[in-house]
């Protein structure tokens, strides 16, 4: 998404991966990043002022507690991705710059976050195909590099499983089934909830629109 007027601005969506909190809010001082967010949802990318240390804070949305709050810098045409994870009087909150140049020809563009605060490191396969290798909770933080997107030729016929795998050991712990993928799109699967959770709170691989 390209910002098409004069202003100096970014595109941020936020994706909210943190359990119990219902729906969330990011704020600025001056302006909203994303507002009414709800669990397992990502915002979709808004247009915003961009800046320098520029102080973002979190709260559940109808409720003025901060529950992480942290500086950051938006430079201007750039898109980025924030990123809730844990539970609410724990919530780690992460941003990473997002490329999102068009898939080549036949292709989608895949990347994996692992969210799931108590799941093991992981492999995670799509159609078939293991894309992402032991990615471990939250590793992303440490290394950027593991947000970015990778390319996936979709196959013609019908949507394609993705299936999330205990590294090393090869066990199931999750199954998407028929995700939608198409040519030309840009997605980012997420792992999210907990290992033995219910309802809301269950583990489950969501599929997310960049």
């Amino acid at each position: 998404k390209k910002n098409t007027d004069d202003t100096n601005g970014s595109n941020v969506q936020v994706i909210n991966a943190c359990v119990s909190s219902g729906s969330i809010d990011v704020m600025t001082a001056s302006f909203p990043l994303a507002q009414t967010v709800a669990y397992g949802t990502a915002s979709g990318y808004q247009d915003v002022p961009s800046g320098s240390s520029l102080n973002a804070s979190v709260n559940i949305t109808g409720s003025s507690t901060v529950w992480a709050s942290g500086l950051i810098n938006l430079v201007e045409d750039k898109s980025y991705t924030m990123v809730a994870s844990d539970n609410v009087t724990t919530m780690q909150v992460g941003i990473v710059e997002d490329e999102l140049t068009a898939p080549a020809s036949g292709q989608s563009k895949l990347r994996f976050l692992h969210l799931s605060r108590n799941a093991p490191p992981v492999n995670l396969e799509v159609g078939g195909v293991t894309l992402f290798t032991q990615r471990s909770y939250n590793d992303y933080l440490a290394n950027s590099g593991l947000a970015s997107f990778t390319g996936y030729t979709v196959p013609s016929g019908a949507p394609v499983n993705v299936s999330v795998y205990v590294y090393g050991v090869g066990a199931l712990l999750y199954t998407l089934p028929s995700a939608g993928l198409q040519v030309g799109r840009i997605y980012t699967l997420a792992l999210i909830g907990e290992p033995g959770g219910s309802g809301n709170a269950s583990l489950r691989c969501v599929l997310l629109n960049n």
